[in-house]
């Protein structure tokens, strides 16, 4: 979810639950080498590590795309429901910060762990 419905550069990616709005749409498009970007619906804006951090914790954001590897995320099956995202730059998971179960918990990038935390479940849109 983008946070507030924000259409920025910048705007935090967080957990919330699924309402169907147009910012927790996020569009695969895929770059050539096996990774995606994601664009989301409401801001054509796409998935971004902020500041192309390669540290554990490093937010996770909606920015402009503009091609870079921060940008990039390659996805791997987990069992037969779930997905794990992994930046091609930094080769951290995307991941729900704390193992939060809450509304609004940021969404970030840590080493893989194979918490629940970073498993992430898509849902067919029409």
């Amino acid at each position: 979810d983008v946070a507030g419905g924000a259409k920025g550069d910048g705007a935090r990616i967080i957990q919330w639950t699924y309402n169907g709005g147009n910012n927790q749409r996020w569009l695969p498009q895929p770059v050539g080498d096996g990774s995606y970007v994601f664009v989301c619906r409401n801001s054509n804006k796409v998935l971004d590590v902020a500041g192309a951090s390669k540290q554990n914790g490093a937010r996770v954001i909606q920015w402009q795309n503009n091609g870079g590897p921060n940008q990039r995320w390659r996805l791997y099956t987990f069992g037969s429901l779930y997905a794990v995202f992994i930046n091609v730059h930094s080769g951290k998971a995307l991941d729900v910060s704390g193992g939060s179960g809450d509304e609004g918990a940021v969404v970030i990038q840590w080493d893989w762990n194979g918490g629940a935390n970073q498993l992430w479940r898509g849902v067919a849109l029409s």
